[in-house]
């Protein structure tokens, strides 16, 4: 009888960084009302925890709640040194970012990476060597697995887990090797990439495919509804390895992007139907999930929180009497400062927004807009009430000027300024990615090409950006 036990494994460096990832966590919950068993094996955590003991790689977390509370110099740190065990032949590259290192993009042919792999496995490299202890030791606790996953959130993920699904199947022959995330979901969109994932895995499952995931492993299929579940299944000895002072729970109330207007995106491609917060049962989720293991901070993961629904979820908890706090992400609009002391009484700790770009060239490119008056008039009220803003902007559009990104930068650095403490920054040089509405303006963008296995094409950049990257990376750790 085939085993109903599936060990999904989180390949490093993952988007997912310190905290636990979400989509293995589902699958998880899916199986186990089926008599499945998911074991999720975050190796990520594992190898950056190796350079957290190095004081010269450490640095005081931003005040900020989820994704950007996250060590990034830890992170950035345990990544450079992941890339150079991958040693793949420049030769191999089929371009070199302006502002990135083609490994973190996997901007390298297809034989390339695939030479890399056998040799990796055929020399018994250090890397190859980690892999295989891991593998050991599933097979110690487990037994040998029914089916063995990747989770691929990002392109930076491919090789190591390109290697372990190699691995794994020179080992366990008659176990289903399968590929899943959202890195998937972009690369099946077209037969060719399906077609290149299948000669490493047996199975691909793009989207959310809890159900398929769960019907490949036990044989039986849920019935299909509108809703999902919102209690995602983690195990005390997984969260057992993650720093348990800053620990914070991933979840996921809703799915898609109800905006779905912006030109660099992929949310329309890998969530194409958009839903809403459900604030009673997310509340009745939050409460499980804190009782269970004893966690009081969480992340929304969902692509966009409509200020209607960030308002009914805060109401909802605060008449609950939980005490949890979260952070979330959702379009920057005025209402929020109103809303904002509302908001906080119901747990809500952090709020990241888009804005993007300052500049109106680019807002029309992008098909969003907002005014800086705007962002600082929220930015301050959320300040007062104690909820952090996280603003993300971009640099580096066509026929933006070099002039203009320092004025951006210093609009900044100045909001930083007069918020210390209430005000984060993800910033960022333009990429034109797969699935995005840019991909098919190739002539405004001087569109050259794709690697296989790459989210981000080659394409012609204003000249002045990596002279000014390293200024974004001072002000993110000011």
């Amino acid at each position: 009888m085939a085993s109903t036990t599936a060990v999904v494994f989180v390949l490093p460096p993952s988007p997912s960084d310190t905290n636990p990832p979400l989509g293995p966590a589902i699958l998880a919950r899916e199986a186990r009302k089926w008599n499945g068993a998911v074991v999720v094996r975050d190796l990520n955590i594992d190898y950056i925890r190796q350079f957290e003991d190095r004081d010269s790689v450490t640095e005081k977390n931003s005040a900020a709640l989820g994704d950007q509370g996250k060590d990034r110099k830890l992170a950035a740190t345990a990544a450079s040194a992941l890339y150079r065990q991958f040693a793949l032949d420049p030769a191999g590259a089929m371009f070199v970012p302006d502002v990135a290192t083609a490994e973190a993009g996997m901007h390298f042919s297809g034989p390339a990476i695939n030479h890399a792999i056998e040799q990796h496995v055929s020399r018994g490299s250090d890397l190859a060597a980690w892999i295989s202890h891991h593998l050991d030791e599933c097979q110690a606790e487990l037994g040998t697995p029914g089916v063995v996953g990747v989770s691929l959130m990002g392109p930076s993920q491919v090789f190591a887990s390109l290697l372990l699904l190699r691995l794994a199947k020179s080992r366990w022959r008659h176990s289903v090797t399968a590929a899943g995330g959202s890195h998937v979901t972009l690369l099946t969109g077209t037969a060719e990439g399906a077609a290149m994932i299948r000669q490493f895995a047996d199975v691909t499952l793009p989207g959310h495919s809890e159900h398929e995931f769960t019907h490949l492993l036990t044989g039986r299929r849920s019935p299909s509804s509108d809703e999902f579940d919102y209690e995602p299944h983690f195990e005390p000895g997984q969260l057992a390895r993650y720093r348990q002072s800053t620990l914070v729970l991933p979840v996921q109330f809703s799915r898609g992007c109800l905006y779905g207007k912006c030109t660099f995106c992929t949310y329309p491609v890998v969530e194409p139907v958009a839903t809403r917060i459900d604030a009673a049962r997310a509340t009745a989720a939050l409460r499980h999930l804190s009782e269970r293991h004893g966690v009081s901070r969480f992340s929304l993961k969902d692509s966009l929180v409509p200020a209607k629904d960030l308002l009914a979820l805060a109401q909802a908890v605060h008449a609950d009497g939980l005490e949890v706090v979260w952070s979330a992400t959702t379009l920057p609009r005025r209402t929020l400062a109103t809303m904002a002391a509302e908001l906080a009484g119901g747990g809500l700790r952090t709020l990241e927004f888009g804005v993007e770009s300052i500049h109106p060239a680019n807002q029309q490119l992008m098909r969003k807009r907002s005014s800086p008056d705007e962002v600082e008039w929220m930015v301050e009220h959320l300040a007062r009430a104690g909820i952090v803003s996280v603003v993300n902007l971009m640099f580096g559009f066509p026929g933006e000027t070099q002039e203009q990104a320092a004025e951006q930068l210093a609009w900044a650095a100045s909001l930083k300024q007069r918020h210390p403490g209430a005000v984060d920054f993800s910033l960022n040089m333009l990429e034109v990615v797969r699935g995005s509405p840019m991909e098919r303006d190739t002539g405004r963008f001087g569109i050259l090409g794709v690697a296989p296995w790459a989210y981000a094409y080659e394409w012609t950049p204003p000249p002045w950006r990596p002279e000014f990257a390293p200024s974004l990376l001072r002000l993110e750790r000011r």
